[in-house]
């Protein structure tokens, strides 16, 4: 049986009402289901919202933009074969900015796919 936790948070009285009644309804009483109601409401709430979240972010790689052409461009030109890691995140320092999110955005997240770095 997994460990229980007593939690505390603020919702729309009306919602927690209607949830209440719900519980009673079923039930009829509060006492020891309530928690369990909760809890199977939040697990059905996680699963059918997560795969939705997860393809939020997905454009940002899936839909490159002038500047992820630029980048290629660049690397085919000047380093047909192999380049320093050191090297593109120069010329992303340079022509992009030196901003950690930016280096994350263009390099790891657009150049080395989280599946292929070491």
């Amino acid at each position: 049986m997994p460990q229980k936790t007593k939690i505390h948070a603020y919702v729309d009285s009306d919602t927690w009402e209607a949830f209440k009644s719900y519980v009673f309804s079923k039930y009829g009483t509060l006492n020891k289901y309530l928690g369990d109601e909760l809890t199977r409401a939040l697990e059905s709430y996680l699963k059918d919202s997560r795969p939705a979240h997860t393809h939020e972010f997905e454009h940002m790689i899936s839909k490159p933009n002038k500047k992820h052409f630029q980048l290629l461009t660049w690397l085919l030109k000047n380093y047909p074969s192999e380049t320093l890691y050191s090297e593109v995140r120069r010329y992303i320092n340079d022509n992009y900015g030196i901003d950690r999110r930016t280096v994350k955005k263009y390099l790891h997240d657009f150049l080395i796919p989280e599946q292929i770095r070491f």
